[in-house]
């Protein structure tokens, strides 16, 4: 988790503090992430995040813990 809050802070410049609060929340939502982006947007989305080189939710679920249902 510490590499994702890492690369957090590195793309976005948050603080450690609001990087945690980021990371907490993703992994409280990750099911619901895809919904909340919504239609094309979230196919467009998943193609970005889960696409087949390894995106980034994929590397989201093996820094948090989860992996495929």
């Amino acid at each position: 988790m510490d590499q994702l809050v890492n690369l957090l802070k590195e793309k976005t410049g948050l603080d450690d503090a609001m990087a945690e609060k980021v990371v907490g929340f993703i992994k409280d939502h990750m099911h619901e992430i895809p919904k909340m982006l919504g239609g094309d947007l979230g196919d467009k989305a998943k193609g970005l995040l889960g696409g087949a080189g390894g995106g980034l939710m994929d590397q989201a679920k093996g820094l948090l813990g989860g992996g495929d249902d």
